[in-house]
């Protein structure tokens, strides 16, 4: 969302510069490691577990055969319903075709629509009675799968409670396959090397102040993504049911995503193929369909399959269809794509700050270009005194190699309370060869706190040395409220 309101008066920072500097103790030629994963170790080729008409949409494209680092994107993927009853009649495996499929990466990411039943007495909690429960026998087929990760962040997660949802993340876990929660992203995952950041929210079925929280934990996420890789996947579950063209809120959110640093967006819960935008530094997929469910009709019978793979100067995706037939929702690869291939240009990002010992803390990482080289701007959570909350604050270090030893050491060059509000998110925006701070409050003040209050301002501070001033600029106000 895009809290509105002119721009007031910045105060001046509360901070304090922090005297001399700190070793982190790593050498330089150590690798800065990875301050979060997603916990899945790669997997050995799947397994078959034991036991075991739609019209054209687009032209056909040359679709090239993925090579290592890449990872293909389904939509939506439910194993319950009359989907689990097919496999149990069947016994074979619902993604045998997809799976021989060369096209397709080895390595798959999806949005998993529903939740565990792990005992029969477990209640379906939603007002509709529409639960899309799974059974445990449903999680071989997925054990089997390529899939790495699949998203939670959506209506049907809940459907059971939070014990259900509980069980759901636990039951996807035991199968080697990472549970994508809101609350929990970005999550990382190495696929031959290649480092791709995964970051999902829901937007569909959820109240406004639910999904005011769901984008203001993603602005975080995503920036703390981009500090990590170029590689940045947003998987939104938004928009609205059966309707193919993108809502106008999908559209805002979308711009909103690729500003904050999204290479990749890769949409779900329409049900069906939704439009396809490349543009230089993002690839938005609005809705990827089916993938694996027990709709029918020409629209929900098909699905995307994007494949992304890395290459020099950013990624490549490739899109092509799948589709089941009437009689089965087995999923099914087609020569048909309703776009041409989208090549993203993006720069690694500058990866020092890895080597501060507290990397696992920040919730957002820049660099402050405007402080000097090695220099980072981050945001970390946790109680101070002066508010008696816990609650971001904003930081600035030096990451500095030391030319007697090669050490690497990390400077502490300010450490700042807050700023003039309480603090929802910032970021570093550039303007007029130089950067300025865009900071969102909270409306309330440090002398009237209300914590649960969902008013915003916006703010724009300066680098000045010794920490942040206010800054009275109307175009640059302007775009700081559009971010």
């Amino acid at each position: 969302m895009r809290p509105g309101g002119r721009l007031l008066a910045a105060l001046a920072a509360v901070a304090t510069v922090a005297a001399g500097a700190r070793s982190a103790g790593v050498e330089p030629r150590e690798a800065p490691q990875q301050p979060r994963s997603a916990g899945v170790e790669p997997r050995e080729a799947p397994q078959q577990p034991r036991g075991a008409g739609v019209e054209p949409r687009g032209a056909p494209q040359q679709q090239r055969q993925p090579g290592p680092g890449c990872v293909t994107f389904f939509g939506d993927v439910m194993l319950g319903r009359d989907v689990a009853r097919e496999v149990r009649r069947r016994k074979a495996d619902p993604w045998a075709a997809l799976k021989a499929v060369p096209q397709l990466a080895r390595t798959w990411v999806g949005n998993f629509e529903g939740a565990l039943v792990a005992s029969p007495g477990v209640t379906c909690v939603r007002h509709d009675g529409l639960c899309l429960g799974v059974t445990p026998d449903m999680l071989d087929w997925l054990r089997a799968s390529p899939f790495r990760a699949l998203s939670l962040a959506n209506n049907h997660a809940g459907d059971f409670g939070a014990a259900g949802r509980v069980a759901t993340r636990a039951a996807l876990a035991s199968v080697g396959i990472a549970p994508l929660d809101a609350d929990t992203g970005p999550t990382l995952l190495d696929v031959d090397g290649t480092g791709w950041a995964l970051v999902a929210l829901n937007l569909a079925g959820n109240s406004a102040a639910e999904r005011q929280r769901a984008l203001e934990r993603a602005r975080l996420q995503i920036g703390l993504a981009r500090a990590q890789t170029p590689r940045v996947v947003v998987l939104p579950h938004w928009g609205r049911e059966g309707k193919p063209l993108p809502a106008p809120e999908q559209e805002n959110w979308g711009a909103l995503f690729g500003a904050w640093g999204a290479t990749v967006i890769a949409g779900s819960h329409a049900h069906v193929i939704q439009p396809v935008r490349c543009e230089a530094e993002t690839a938005t997929y609005f809705g990827l369909g089916n993938d694996l469910f027990d709709e029918v009709g020409p629209s929900r019978g098909v699905g995307l399959a994007v494949t992304c793979c890395p290459r020099e100067a950013g990624l490549r995706c490739d899109a092509a269809e799948t589709e089941r037939t009437s009689t089965s929702a087995y999923p099914a690869f087609t020569d048909r794509s309703p776009a041409p291939p989208c090549a993203v240009d993006v720069a690694a990002p500058d990866r020092s700050w890895l080597f501060h010992p507290d990397r696992a803390t920040f919730l957002f990482v820049q660099p402050l270009t405007a402080a000097g080289p090695r220099t980072f701007f981050a945001l970390r959570r946790h109680w101070a005194s002066f508010d008696r909350e816990d609650a971001l604050r904003p930081y600035v270090f030096r990451v500095e190699r030391e030319a007697a030893t090669g050490r690497t050491r990390i400077v502490d060059v300010w450490r700042g309370t807050s700023l003039a509000r309480p603090l929802v998110a910032a970021r570093l925006i550039p303007w007029r060869n130089t950067q300025l701070l865009c900071a969102i409050h909270r409306d309330d003040t440090f002398l009237n706190p209300n914590p649960t209050t969902r008013g915003r301002i916006h703010a724009l501070y300066r680098w000045t040395g010794f920490g942040f001033a206010g800054v009275e600029d109307e175009e640059a106000a302007r775009a700081c409220e559009e971010l």
